[in-house]
């Protein structure tokens, strides 16, 4: 839950539904954090993955020293996957050929576009989805990339990312010194 509400204050959105549950994720995937599924929008979440089983800070901050990972945020995952959900929103009817490329084959077109995803990470290497996941989460971290990176981003259709308004009243403490989520101010005695 800490990962989605880190995800949605930093401006990013998440999909209609979230699941945890290891029944989705067959042998081959074991050790597989997390995945979105495009045509159930939904983000499901491996909870017999070991980085959940240990310090996922401390993990994390791995991922990204050896160059597998956009970002050393422990909500990385969570960033990553929300970039898969709404990079499916954005390219899901489009008429732009490159996009629907990407929809379709999820493969490189050029060996230029990999290689300027390598300068983002490992990970952002394996295909233009993945990329466009990988540079959404250091957005939401706070990561500024190179022109050509910005570039690829959106000839790729990579989402916007756009910091929320508070809500009147965010930042108010609420019962027991709960700090509300700026979009979720409930109705009530909250200052």
């Amino acid at each position: 839950v800490e990962g989605f509400t880190d995800t949605m204050n930093r401006g990013g959105v998440i999909p209609p539904r979230i699941a945890i549950d290891a029944k989705e994720f067959p042998g081959g995937e074991k050790g597989a954090l997390a995945h979105y599924v495009g045509y159930r929008k939904t983000i499901e979440i491996n909870p017999k993955s070991p980085h959940w089983e240990r310090d996922t800070a401390e993990q994390q901050y791995q991922r990204f020293t050896e160059r597998w990972s956009s970002t050393p945020n422990p909500n990385s995952t969570f960033f990553h996957e929300t970039g898969h959900y709404l990079h499916d929103v954005n390219i899901r009817n489009s008429g732009n050929y490159v996009k629907r490329s990407v929809r379709d084959t999820d493969a490189w077109m050029f060996e230029s576009w990999r290689d300027t995803a390598q300068t983002v990470s490992a990970y952002a290497a394996k295909s233009p989805k993945e990329f466009v996941a990988e540079v959404y989460a250091g957005h939401l971290d706070g990561r500024r990339y190179s022109r050509d990176v910005e570039s690829l981003y959106r000839t790729l259709g990579g989402p916007e990312v756009r910091m929320p308004k508070p809500a009147t009243g965010a930042g108010a403490l609420g019962p027991g010194n709960a700090l509300p989520l700026p979009d979720m101010n409930p109705p009530g005695d909250w200052g």
